[in-house]
């Protein structure tokens, strides 16, 4: 795991292979949930769930690799730069994910907006 990239593919293949009891996987039902006015969205449901797995995945890394992967986030940018670069593991683990969760939000927002788009299509015809 040496890279964002990397954390963000493990984790949005751990949420498409997710079944959830009713034998549907969670990606599914995150997509639909940014699909429908009055759910919570894609931010409510999925920063929990992003959060839990790369949680999973960063508590087997140590200090200094996470470290290092905290340097490409964009908080660790901005840490460094403002002179705050000796964060706590906990702090790391938080910005990681909030990175590998903007990437992850963005592809469910995307396959939502398709989806709406096909929807309105056929409406029209």
């Amino acid at each position: 795991m040496d890279s964002l990239f990397y954390i963000q593919y493990e984790v949005e293949s751990a949420i498409r292979e997710h079944l959830r009891e009713t034998r549907r996987t969670l990606w599914d039902e995150l997509v639909e949930s940014s699909v429908r006015i009055d759910s919570v969205g894609c931010d409510g449901i999925l920063m929990r769930e992003v959060e839990s797995y790369t949680e999973r995945l960063l508590s087997k890394m140590s200090d200094g690799e996470m470290r290092r992967l905290w340097l490409d986030t964009e908080n660790g940018i901005m840490a460094v730069e403002q002179g705050f670069d000796e964060p706590d593991r906990w702090d790391m683990v938080h910005d990681i994910a909030l990175d590998v969760n903007q990437v992850i939000a963005d592809d469910v927002c995307q396959e939502a907006q398709e989806i709406l788009k096909k929807r309105k299509r056929k409406r029209k015809a």
